[in-house]
């Protein structure tokens, strides 16, 4: 929901894919016909190289840990039960690893040590909100100074 009111208030067009199936993915891409950018959350499955190819550089994915450290699912509570004091979420652009490819931007915070998995998550996840929309709102502008 949030996502969504940051993308009408900016006056972009948005084609919201929930199919996991990445030819669905390509079909809906394909039908909203030029979309500048693929914007991933919570998709957990590898991108093909096919649209890695066609969408260079233009596809991305947020993470809910410092990457390079605790790639792949979980990462909260890996983060969580790793014991670092720093937590935080990467936004990064989509390449054929798990969380590798390079790091767009991100944004952490120092936990006091007492708090629960929930209150990290929470935290973890308002970053996020917070984080996401403007990481993409620039790459945007980018794209459309290139134009």
């Amino acid at each position: 929901a949030g996502y969504s009111r940051v993308i009408a208030e900016a006056g972009l067009r948005a084609v919201l894919v929930g199919s996991p199936d990445e030819a669905d993915l390509c079909a809906e891409i394909a039908a909203a016909s030029g979309a500048d950018l693929i914007v991933l959350a919570g998709f957990m499955r590898i991108i093909s190289p096919l649209l890695l190819a066609a969408y260079r550089n233009r596809i991305v994915n947020i993470h809910p840990s410092l990457l390079p450290k605790h790639p792949g699912t979980q990462g909260i509570r890996k983060s969580y039960y790793s014991g670092d004091r720093e937590l935080g979420v990467t936004v990064h652009y989509v390449d054929h690893g798990v969380d590798t490819g390079p790091v767009i931007a991100q944004e952490s915070f120092i936990r006091e040590g007492h708090e629960s998995i929930e209150e990290i998550e929470n935290t973890i996840h308002r970053i996020e909100h917070a984080v996401y929309p403007k990481v993409i709102l620039h790459i945007l502008d980018k794209i459309a100074n290139v134009k």
